[in-house]
């Protein structure tokens, strides 16, 4: 694979940003923040797309790194390369909401479907893990990651064994893995546990309900329905009965209470005989005093006797009589004097005694009346006294039924509490005995769950242990491997080290790409190497590493400021290297005027482009 041309159309700082590139070598030259890593980066997006991580991650991943400084909505660039001597236009649309990825081959205008947006159906093991352990070196990341080293052994696996690529051994060892995790996931020791939990709580609870079960058939023992039904029905007719003769009696006091009052009501005053000058309405009715006499005797007590009367009116006629026969012998004041005081003696006499005679007969009749209202009294108190006797038979009666109906209302309440309790016992009962199935139920199911999942345990340990056993014999089968392609891969970077440095050095790696430089004495780690010999050696590695998983594909190497600890005469080394011996593609975006310098000094061929311009 060749690429001939970048269009940054809009990617980080750039914006409609051309650039051509040659089959071989290639410097990108451009100051700090001329955009080198970006131009790395959308090499790399082109490739395999911009990722998009989520969380915290998301502010720092590649598509919010490279998004474009103007016009956000548009994130797009084309790469026009060379692959099998056809020439391919790929674009892409990075932008979130409208992700698109179009393959057009230009000698037959054919568009070619990327159905996982990869171009690994051009190049075998082109992925994004295996091009930046590879021939992408991003800057200051020149180590390769421990993931893949499982990369390279199933690499070697696969061909060893299938001869084919695309059989992954690290997928079926993290298939394994993810297995293996879900059986200890899924282990059911927890929920083991749990129902041993609950199977002791469950035969704890039944065995008190059990025992409140015989504590309430002790207590319903002690009463007897139909009796309670008996003596509460007793009661009632009880208290029936006593209702109505307490409503009887109630009703002769009633009656005799009335009998009395009419007995005990005022007679009607008898009016004596009156003259033509006085009525009945003339005159009060009296009755007797507590003394037992009438008080109109005693006012008639303190008037003047009848006779006194008489006499007034006979001096009164005695006077006129005289007066009528000396008239003439009287002077005429002294007579008009005399006879008005004979007439007042006159009416005086008249009206006295007249008075006299109606107050004694009214006094007689008044006498006549009380006697007969005395005999009335005297007959009402000993009609009232026998009705007396009777009402208090009557209360006494009534006392005694109302006492019967309190001791009968007492009893008919005990009688209904006891029939109430009895009934909140038994339905107590009842709901202990529900709760004691349903216990027994949950018991039934607990031990059956238990022994299923006890089942299932089982299954699962023969599973892990079946898991477990081919993950260490592929494990095994990937360590021995290793010596198929451990030993070329660090002859090919001891070479290659060999070449730069000019020192004969022999390095090991191990199966998880660890390297140590062997001394004739022994393996010294390569952390005691200096930066820029460990960034030779990784160099060294990551090209060895390219060799086995691209075999005889051309695939373009881009290197993003790498050569910054290499001295003029390695980095002299390498570039002649690169240009005599590599056979694919390479790129480098540096900082510096050194490669150029040294590449003219080589008087070989390369490619310039400045970003500066």
């Amino acid at each position: 694979m060749i690429i001939k041309e970048l269009w940054l159309t809009h990617f980080g700082k750039f914006h409609d940003f051309h650039m051509e590139l040659g089959p071989s070598m290639n410097i990108i030259s451009g100051g700090n923040e001329a955009g080198k890593s970006t131009v790395y980066h959308f090499i790399e997006a082109m490739f395999f797309g911009a990722r998009r991580l989520r969380g915290r991650a998301a502010s720092s991943d590649m598509y919010s790194r490279f998004q474009p400084w103007e016009g956000k909505n548009s994130y797009e660039g084309t790469m026009i390369f060379e692959h099998q001597g056809m020439t391919y236009r790929l674009y892409r649309n990075f932008y979130k909401t409208e992700v698109s990825v179009t393959l057009v081959c230009l000698d037959t205008n054919k568009v070619i479907p990327l159905p996982d947006g990869t171009l690994e159906n051009f190049i075998e093991n082109f992925t994004e893990e295996n091009f930046e352990n590879t021939i992408g070196v991003a800057q200051t990341q020149s180590r390769l990651s421990r993931s893949f080293a499982r990369t390279l052994q199933t690499q070697a696996v696969n061909m060893a064994m299938t001869g084919s690529s695309r059989l992954r051994l690290d997928s079926a060892l993290e298939c394994l893995e993810r297995e293996r995790r879900r059986l200890r996931r899924g282990s059911a020791d927890g929920e083991l546990e749990a129902l041993g939990k609950k199977e002791t709580y469950c035969r704890q609870e039944l065995e008190e309900n059990r025992q409140r079960l015989e504590m309430l058939d002790g207590e319903l023992e002690k009463f007897s329905e139909e009796d309670l039904k008996r003596k509460l029905e007793s009661s009632e007719k009880g208290l029936e009965s006593c209702q109505m003769a307490i409503g009887a009696l109630s009703e002769k006091l009633s009656q005799h209470a009335a009998q009395a009052g009419r007995n005990r009501a005022p007679l009607s005053p008898r009016q004596p005989p009156l003259g033509s000058h006085g009525s009945s309405t003339d005159r009060p009715s009296y009755g007797l005093t507590s003394h037992g006499h009438d008080p109109r005797l005693e006012k008639t007590g303190s008037r003047l006797p009848v006779w006194l009367y008489g006499v007034l009116l006979v001096a009164g006629i005695l006077t006129g009589v005289i007066l009528a026969g000396i008239h003439e012998h009287i002077p005429l004041p002294a007579l008009r004097l005399f006879l008005v005081l004979t007439a007042f003696l006159m009416v005086c006499g008249l009206l006295g005694f007249v008075r006299g005679i109606f107050e004694q007969r009214r006094e007689l009749s008044g006498r006549a009346f009380d006697e007969e209202r005395h005999r009335s009294i005297r007959e009402s108190d000993g009609e009232e006294e026998s009705h007396g006797r009777e009402a208090a038979g009557l209360q006494m009666e009534l006392a005694r039924m109302e006492e019967k109906k309190r001791a009968l209302e007492q009893r008919h309440k005990i009688c209904l509490q006891a029939l109430e309790q009895y009934r909140q016992i038994r339905e107590r009962r009842a709901w202990e005995q529900e709760q004691y199935s349903r216990i027994s139920n949950t018991l039934e199911d607990v031990i059956e769950e238990d022994q299923r999942l006890r089942d299932k345990i089982r299954e699962e340990k023969k599973e892990e242990l079946c898991v477990d056993t081919a993950r260490k014999i592929l494990e095994e089968l990937a360590g021995e491997i290793h010596e198929s392609f451990g030993k070329p891969l660090a002859d090919r970077a001891s070479e290659l080290m060999n070449r730069i440095t000019g020192e004969e050095r022999q390095f090991i790696i191990n199966e998880k790409l660890e390297m140590m430089v062997d001394n004739s004495q022994d393996f010294v780690p390569v952390s005691r190497l200096s930066e820029g010999a460990l960034e030779q050696l990784y160099l060294a590695v990551r090209l060895g590493a390219a060799k086995l998983l691209f075999k005889d594909a051309t695939v373009p190497l881009i290197l993003d400021d790498t050569f910054a600890y290499y001295d003029d005469q390695r980095l002299r080394t390498v570039l002649s290297w690169f240009a005599s011996e590599y056979k694919g593609q390479v790129i480098v975006l540096t900082c510096q005027h050194r490669e150029c310098d040294i590449l003219d000094g080589l008087n070989e061929d390369y490619n310039y482009v400045n970003l500066e311009r």
